[in-house]
C-alpha cells in the first residue's frame, strides 16, 4: 500500500522502496515536497535529534500515537495525499467528472431474448395477432397496444387466484354493442 500511495504522489523509486530502511528519507522528502512545513532538522536524516524531531512533527501534523514507524508512514502519506488533492481539487475534480462519464454507461449484456426483439417487424406483428386470436381478443392496428391487452388478459384472467376460482373472475352478463357506446 505504501508503494502505490508513494508512487502516487511521485517518489523516485517508489517501487524499490524499502519503507523500513528508507523511512527518515521518506518523510523528508513527503515534507519537502508534499506537507511543506517549516522544518529543517527533518532534511538532516543521519542527526542525532532526528527521532525526537520526528515526534514533535508528528504531533504538530496532528498524528495520532501508532507503535511502529511503518504505521506512522502510513497516516503521513495519507496526509500527503489529502493535501495534494486539496492543493489541486480542480486537476482531480476534471479527472473523476470523466471517470464517473466512462462508468456510469453500462455494460449490460443480457440473456433475456425479449431484450433482443424487434418490435416493428412483421413477424411480431404476426405473433401478436395469433396470440390475440387464441386469447379472443380484438387485435388493434398498432401492435403493441395489443401486446397490452393480452398483458392485462393474461395477468387478470390467468393469475393463480384466477386459475384457482375461475367463477369470481368471468366476467358475465349481456355483451354491449359498440354502435351504443
Amino acid at each position: 500500500m505504501s508503494r502505490r500511495l508513494l508512487s502516487a504522489l511521485q517518489y523516485p523509486n517508489a517501487k524499490d522502496v524499502d519503507c523500513t530502511k528508507n523511512f527518515r528519507q521518506i518523510v523528508s522528502w513527503l515534507n519537502e515536497n508534499h506537507i511543506k512545513r517549516p522544518n529543517k532538522t527533518l532534511k538532516n536524516v543521519n542527526s542525532q535529534d532526528w527521532d525526537k524531531d520526528f515526534e514533535q512533527y508528528k504531533k504538530e501534523l496532528g498524528c495520532p500515537i501508532f507503535k511502529t514507524n511503518l504505521e506512522d508512514l502510513q497516516w503521513i502519506l495519507g496526509y500527503a495525499i489529502q493535501n495534494e488533492t486539496i492543493n489541486n481539487k480542480e486537476k482531480y475534480i476534471k479527472h473523476a467528472v470523466e471517470n464517473l462519464k466512462i462508468c456510469n454507461v453500462p455494460d449490460v449484456v443480457t440473456e433475456n431474448p425479449l431484450d433482443k426483439l424487434d418490435f416493428h417487424c412483421p413477424e411480431f406483428d404476426t405473433g401478436i395477432k395469433e396470440l390475440a386470436k387464441v386469447l379472443d381478443i380484438t387485435p388493434h392496428p398498432d401492435p403493441l397496444v395489443t401486446l397490452k391487452s393480452v398483458r392485462n388478459v393474461i395477468s387478470k384472467r390467468l393469475s393463480p387466484s384466477a386459475v384457482e376460482n375461475p367463477k369470481e373472475h368471468i366476467l358475465t352478463g349481456t355483451p354491449i354493442s359498440f354502435s351504443r357506446c
